[in-house]
């Protein structure tokens, strides 16, 4: 019996001690994607600046906002609210985007946005409609600006052409947003803790039943 007692508490302590283990690791990982996802494709000349894509050697600043977003029920200040690439509503949208290497801004650029067909397979883009074209030029200040109206919730791309290559930013229009790897992992965590603790309880149990102090 006592056999069995000390193999079981053993084992118990090894079960806590993983569950600390790996709780101490999505910590961690949580921590580095928190930061990450707040920081999203920074680099080290612009450190403070968020809705980057960098692409084919151009790094383009991209930003949005709905007029839509202040209908009844919304805070019209909200309206004035920039997005990157998750806007929240469909309807008129008014698209900003930033060239910010000086080289870029001497170069034609055409700007298209497209609806993705969401139905073709993952890591292939396929259009399934243009919304609207811009002409090619060059945009000697680097701002590109833009206005559009989504009429449908969908995957969109504002699609730069530049010297033949296209430069894609994607957009989500009207669609919920899918729970970050921030809180994945946090759920995570919630559950090795609910587990460590039921197993806890479960020994607990078990040894006062066999008259053992825990």
């Amino acid at each position: 019996m006592k056999n069995t007692l000390k193999h079981r508490d053993q084992v118990m302590k090894k079960f806590l001690q993983l569950i600390v283990f790996f709780i101490l690791v999505a910590s961690v990982y949580s921590t580095q994607t928190w930061a990450e996802g707040n920081n999203q494709s920074q680099g080290a000349d612009y450190e403070n600046l968020s809705c980057l894509t960098k692409d084919k050697n151009y790094v383009i600043h991209f930003t949005a906002y709905q007029p839509a977003a202040a209908e009844e029920g919304k805070s019209k200040s909200s309206a004035f609210q920039r997005y990157c690439q998750d806007l929240p509503e469909i309807g008129t949208t008014y698209i900003s985007i930033d060239l910010l290497d000086e080289y870029a801004r001497k170069k034609p650029i055409m700007l298209r946005i497209v609806e993705i067909d969401q139905e073709k397979k993952e890591g292939k883009l396929s259009e399934k409609r243009t919304l609207i074209t811009v002409p090619e030029k060059t945009y000697a200040t680097g701002l590109i600006e833009s206005q559009t109206v989504f009429d449908e919730k969908g995957i969109y791309a504002a699609i730069l052409t530049i010297d033949g290559e296209d430069i894609s930013i994607p957009m989500r229009v009207g669609m919920n947003k899918s729970i970050s790897q921030g809180k994945q992992i946090g759920i995570i965590v919630i559950i090795l803790l609910v587990i460590g603790l039921v197993g806890y309880l479960f020994y607990r149990s078990k040894s006062k039943n066999n008259g053992v102090k825990v």
